[in-house]
Parts: C-alpha cells; structure tokens; sequence
C-alpha cells in the first residue's frame, strides 16, 4: 500500500482494490486514513464472479506475497488476461515464470516503477496474452493429476 500512496502522487487517478481474506487490522487502518477512501477499496470475501469482474478490469494485478501456498491468483490474473506483479525471491516465480513482473518483496520503489511502467503503456499486452496462453495448459487439473500419477507410479515401481 506504501507503493501506491507514492504512485498515487503523480498519478491521482486509479484506485488500489484489495481482495484479502484476513487482512491485517492495524495496516489496513494506518493506509486507510493516509489514502482517500476514494482511491483505496477493502473487500473481505467476494464471489467467483465478482473476482473475475476485478480481475477483468484491472490494469495489473499486484501480488507482492511472501507466504503463498501456490499462487492462485496469479493464474487467475493470467486467465483473465491481466498482467501481474509479484514478489522475486519466493516460490510464485515458480508459478508466474517469465510471464509474471517480478519486484523485491520490501521493495517500495521498484513496485512504483512497475505502476509507472503500465501508466505509461510500456507493457507488450499482446505478448503477455501469449505468453500466459502457452503457459495456462501446463496448469490445468488434469495436467496436475497427469504429473502426480506419473510421479507416484515412478515412485512405487522404485
């Protein structure tokens, strides 16, 4: 949030949406009253439908996690054909690849930067969308439940 109240002072006009199951209570009010309510929405729980609405819309997806299990809403970005920004360092570059941005997960300014970076149409939106098309199917359940068969089936047979 830090990086986008910076954003924010050269770019006034976009709005911070942030989808968290168990926020942290003591950021959430420290931001909430530096940010207007205006620029900055807080949503607990929301529908399948209503988190593809947001992802559909979005300019970019921010996911600056440190401690995600798997990175499902990296792939949901990817599948809504929404560009996303996510932490080095951690197992998401696993998930994100070469398709994803990668920041320092404490790294304030080079999150801006990738703000700026989409505020000014940089981003190659029709290499992303193939990008993340050929990487989508290596993701799918039923290529997940192909690999852990083969994976157990080598195991056994060891």
């Amino acid at each position: 949030m830090k990086a986008f109240q910076l954003f924010l002072q050269t770019n006034p006009k976009h709005k911070l949406v942030l989808v968290w199951s168990n926020p942290p209570q003591d950021i959430l009010q420290t931001y909430a009253k530096e940010i207007s309510d205006l620029k900055i929405v807080f949503l607990k729980y929301v529908s399948d439908e209503y988190l593809r609405s947001l992802y559909n819309g979005a300019t970019l997806t921010m996911y600056p996690s440190r401690s995600e299990g798997f990175g499902f809403p990296i792939l949901e970005s990817f599948a809504c054909g929404t560009p996303v920004m996510t932490c080095r360092n951690s197992c998401l570059q696993e998930i994100g690849r070469d398709v994803a941005l990668y920041v320092g997960e404490d790294n304030v300014d080079e999150m801006v930067d990738v703000m700026k970076y989409f505020e000014k149409n940089l981003f190659n939106m029709e290499l992303f969308k193939k990008m993340s098309n050929n990487l989508l199917p290596s993701f799918s359940w039923d290529e997940t439940a192909s690999k852990y068969v083969d994976f157990y089936t080598k195991s056994l047979l060891l």
